[in-house]
């Protein structure tokens, strides 16, 4: 048995696939990026600089589609393959 083999073997019953959709972070974009859109100007600019295109990009209210990929790979953070 080759050691990727032993590993996979050793791993069952371990790996739980993520359901980024189930978790508080996704629920919270989900039902409030409208209102954080609404409100950026006036409270976050200042200090954040202007919303950024990508950030309306994630969310599928706006016309984007990439919310699920970016929630799915840990709020943003680049996964390397």
């Amino acid at each position: 048995m080759h050691l990727v083999e032993v590993m996979a073997e050793c791993a069952k019953g371990v790996y739980r696939p993520r359901r980024p959709r189930e978790t508080p972070f996704y629920r919270i974009v989900e039902e409030h990026f409208e209102r954080f859109e609404q409100v950026y100007a006036q409270r976050y600019e200042d200090k954040y600089g202007y919303l950024r295109p990508v950030i309306r990009g994630l969310c599928p209210e706006t016309g984007g589609s990439r919310r699920d990929s970016w929630v799915a790979c840990g709020g943003g953070r680049r996964v390397k393959g």
